[in-house]
C-alpha cells in the first residue's frame, strides 16, 4: 500500500512541477518528438557526469500507438584529459498512461531500468536521474 501510496505521490508531484498546458493533455501521444532542451539549456547542451563532460548534441523520441517507444540520442563527450568523442546512446521499451493523466512511465527494454514523464499537447518531458529536464517537442 505504501508503494501505491509513494507513486501517488510522485505522480501529482510530476504533474504539478511542470510547466505544460494541463488543458491539452491529449489521449494519445504517439508521433515523432525531437529534444528541445535539456535542464532548461537549448540543444547543444552540456552536462557533466562524474568527471565526464557531455554535451548532449540532438535527440529522437518515436511513441508508437501500440505502447512501443524508442530514443536516440547523440552527444559528444570530453574527457578530463580534453580527448573528444562522437558517441549515440539509445533506449527502447514500453510506455503506458497512468489513469486519465499525462503521466507517462516508461520500462527501459534495453537498458532494464524504468523512468517517468509527462506529456501534453505537443510536448513530453522527461525527469533525468540527475533532476534534469529532457523537454522533447513535435
Amino acid at each position: 500500500m505504501r508503494r501505491i501510496a509513494s507513486l501517488l505521490a510522485l505522480v501529482a508531484l510530476t504533474a504539478c512541477s511542470t510547466d505544460i498546458d494541463q488543458s491539452t493533455r491529449p489521449d494519445n501521444i504517439a508521433g515523432t518528438y525531437h529534444l528541445a532542451s535539456l535542464g532548461g539549456a537549448p540543444l547543444p547542451a552540456p552536462t557533466v557526469v562524474d568527471t565526464t563532460t557531455f554535451q548532449l548534441e540532438s535527440g529522437g523520441l518515436v511513441m508508437t500507438a501500440n505502447g512501443m517507444w524508442t530514443e536516440e540520442l547523440a552527444f559528444t563527450t570530453l574527457s578530463p584529459t580534453g580527448v573528444k568523442q562522437a558517441t549515440t546512446s539509445s533506449g527502447a521499451g514500453t510506455w503506458v498512461i497512468l489513469r486519465d493523466q499525462a503521466y507517462i512511465a516508461f520500462m527501459d527494454r534495453l537498458n532494464a531500468y524504468s523512468f517517468s514523464g509527462v506529456g501534453s499537447g505537443n510536448m513530453i518531458v522527461l525527469e533525468t536521474t540527475g533532476g534534469q529536464r529532457m523537454v522533447y517537442r513535435r
